[in-house]
């Protein structure tokens, strides 16, 4: 390790940064006062952040006397660094790293940075802080992402559907000074407990499970376990009061823009691991995986889903959620307008029946991927589920949909979306492919991480929410109606020379015609919200929003 920090240090003198993380009561500011207790001649400078008033984890550490003369503690209270405190922390950082080299004996000095996050922080964002500040990109650098977990807690955690907010105010004790601030903390608040628990495994290059002497071996295998395939590239040590090797989470060079984050789950979905079965047996760390019984497998389709049985499936065996511009916020069917006296029953009742109907596919651990439904031709569906919880939502087109001008101008970029045309698809120019039968890169794309999974009853259920041969038939002879009617709109407007006066004569025409085509056959049955129209741009928002206001 100290050739490796040596190393680092000569190829890079901006101040290294290590990020503390993890739930309320896992161990962090035990841990903080470990590595200020044994961090023997590293000068520590130290930001401690709080939700509330009173930041009483500094207060712990400056009673504890473990900063020492000319060493630097910053409190950050009334707000989370991910969210209200997020410029108030590079700030901090910019004037630390600037203070780092101070020649005045009077002035605080240091070799690295420990930064302590609340409970409710995902140390992705403060990530990506680091990575769109250019200054602080200047000055200081991430070293290390450390996550502390309470392995005596970590199955129910990962069990639970409980939300951040836990219930009550979410933004209580935040102290947001703008509708923008309280806007972006209650993302994060209305997150659920496993959605962050992964976040934080995920995005971490040392995980530490915590109070492992009050976890049972079975459980502190099992969490082992879990992280492990969470997260293979992270080091991780079974601790107890948090007492880890101080060098391991300092000075590291262990942080890594590309690697640290870039979850296990995604590489599956590139085709960078293995697609079935346990690891190799030759490293012993995964040995002790698949000795439980870990799996994964990508399941890959190339027929649209129907929308209803989707919709059924999905709630049915997850805590389903979904983003939709219908009420801009997560919601699901079954509490839609409940009463907040019923919602935790509610809540309990629907992650009862998720967990009882998911125990028919083993154990379920992680999911993510791409969804085609029928209904939604142009938007990707973007799935993620951890534990119980699943998530659907939708940011981004499918590129056989979008216009010549948002697909990207170079070669490289452009093969790579036509590498996941089908391969009759590839050759042709894609302007030449027929825009109802033609598949383009539009596909079911969804791995699956799991303890003894079944798979092929898994692969059985979602073939089932597929269109059927018959119905595909007649969503395309849909669509090629709503084809040719556009083309007979556009054929039957005069064109004057005039660009801007011919477009809006051709659109006018289109959306007279539109009114005379019968509905989707398929729409009657799409329970789905209204998802954003992936090809409308932030500059038509904003144009909307000015002709409202006039």
């Amino acid at each position: 390790m100290a050739a490796m920090m040596d190393t680092a240090d000569a190829a890079d003198d901006r101040l290294p940064v290590t990020v503390l993380s993890g739930f309320l009561g896992a161990g962090k500011t035990t841990l903080l006062k470990h590595i200020l207790t044994n961090r023997d001649n590293v000068r520590v400078a130290v930001v401690v952040n709080d939700v509330g008033a009173v930041n009483l984890d500094e207060k712990l550490i400056k009673d504890s006397k473990l900063v020492r003369k000319n060493e630097k503690l910053v409190e950050l209270k009334n707000g989370c660094i991910c969210c209200t405190r997020r410029d108030d922390l590079l700030q901090e950082v910019r004037e630390l790293a600037k203070l780092r080299d101070e020649t005045d004996a009077t002035k605080s000095r240091f070799d690295v940075l420990v930064v302590e996050s609340t409970g409710v922080s995902d140390p992705a964002s403060v990530g990506e802080a680091f990575e769109d500040d250019e200054e602080m990109a200047a000055l200081a650098r991430l070293d290390t992402m450390v996550t502390v977990v309470d392995a005596s807690a970590f199955d129910e955690n990962f069990a639970s559907v409980a939300t951040m907010g836990g219930g009550h105010d979410g933004h209580e004790g935040h102290h947001h000074l703008t509708a923008e601030e309280e806007a972006a903390c209650g993302e994060a608040t209305n997150e659920n407990v496993v959605d962050l628990l992964v976040s934080q495994v995920e995005f971490a290059d040392v995980v530490l499970l915590n109070k492992a002497d009050l976890a049972t071996p079975d459980r502190l295998a099992r969490a082992k376990a879990v992280v492990a395939r969470l997260n293979p590239r992270a080091a991780i040590y079974e601790t107890t009061r948090s007492t880890a090797p101080v060098a391991e989470l300092l000075k590291t060079n262990r942080y890594d823009a590309e690697a640290t984050g870039n979850a296990h789950v995604l590489k599956l979905l590139a085709g960078e691991a293995a697609t079935d079965g346990p690891p190799p047996k030759k490293q012993k760390r995964d040995t002790d995986v698949a000795s439980i019984g870990f799996q994964n497998f990508v399941y890959k389709r190339r027929t649209p889903f129907h929308p209803k049985r989707l919709h059924d499936f999905l709630a049915s065996r997850f805590v389903f959620y979904e983003l939709s511009v219908s009420d801009d916020a997560s919601s699901t069917a079954d509490d839609a307008g409940a009463p907040a006296t019923d919602a935790a029953a509610l809540l309990e009742s629907r992650r009862m029946r998720a967990t009882t109907n998911a125990k028919a596919y083993g154990t379920l651990l992680r999911s993510k991927g791409f969804m085609w439904i029928a209904t939604r031709p142009k938007a990707i569906g973007e799935w993620h589920s951890a534990g119980v919880v699943g998530r659907l939502s939708c940011e981004a087109a499918w590129f056989f949909t979008a216009p010549e001008t948002m697909w990207p101008e170079d070669e490289e970029s452009r093969n790579m979306i036509l590498a996941e045309y089908p391969l009759e698809e590839r050759d042709e120019d894609p302007e030449d492919l027929d825009p109802v039968t033609s598949i383009g890169d539009r596909r079911q794309e969804l791995v699956f991480i799991g303890i003894d999974l079944a798979r092929d009853k898994l692969e059985k259920d979602l073939d089932a929410c597929l269109l059927t041969t018959k119905e595909w038939m007649g969503h395309q002879a849909w669509l090629q109606k709503c084809v040719d009617a556009v083309d007979k709109a556009q054929r039957s407007v005069a064109r004057t020379g005039d660009d801007a006066v011919d477009a809006a004569a051709m659109r006018a025409a289109v959306d007279a015609a539109a009114l005379s085509l019968p509905p989707d056959p398929l729409a009657k049955d799409d329970p789905f919200g209204k998802w954003p129209d992936p090809f409308e741009s932030d500059d038509d928002d904003m144009e909307e929003d000015a002709m409202d206001d006039e």
